[in-house]
């Protein structure tokens, strides 16, 4: 059974990002952990996320990006953030910076 189209894309990114419980990964549990305790920024995991470009969750389908749903980008930075809450706020305020210009922005802001 397929999950609902909303969270597709969080499954993909799941799969992309692999095995949360392997520590060679940049997004594995014990290497966020590591981070944490050091209170180092997890540079190599936003720039993963970057690289599958989490981003274009962020601007509406419409407007040239990936975003279908709110429910879509919700549940992308759910996934995230069960890894580690710093890169799911890292990028979540990227979102929450650009959700008033889709709702409420002229054209000419959409654009630019």
């Amino acid at each position: 059974m397929y999950p609902p189209a909303q969270y597709a894309a969080a499954e993909r990114l799941e799969a992309y990002l692999g095995d949360p419980f392997d520590p060679e990964s940049s997004l594995s549990f014990k290497r966020l952990l590591q981070l944490d305790e050091a209170e180092l920024y997890p540079e190599d995991a936003c720039r993963l996320l970057n690289h599958w470009h989490l981003h274009l969750y962020y601007i509406p389908i419409e407007e040239g990006g990936q975003l279908s749903s709110y429910e879509e980008v919700l549940s992308l930075i759910r996934a995230i953030a069960r890894r580690d809450i710093t890169c799911a706020i890292a990028h979540a305020k990227t979102y929450l910076g650009a959700a008033a210009l889709w709702l409420a922005g002229t054209e000419k802001q959409k654009q630019r």
